[in-house]
C-alpha cells in the first residue's frame, strides 16, 4: 500500500510516522511512504 500512490485516500493515513504543531493548533503528519508525504490538518475549534 505504501508504495501505490493511486491507492491512497484523501483524509486517511497510509504510515503515519511523526507529527508536529504550531501556534495556532494546526497538525502537521508525516508520513513514511515511498514518494513521502506530510498532511496538514488545520485547527478549527
Amino acid at each position: 500500500m505504501r508504495r501505490h500512490p493511486e491507492r491512497w485516500q484523501k483524509g486517511k493515513f497510509i504510515h503515519p510516522h511523526d507529527a508536529c504543531f504550531d501556534h495556532d493548533g494546526n497538525i502537521y503528519m508525516a508520513e513514511w511512504v515511498h514518494v513521502g508525504r506530510v498532511s496538514f490538518l488545520k485547527h478549527v475549534g
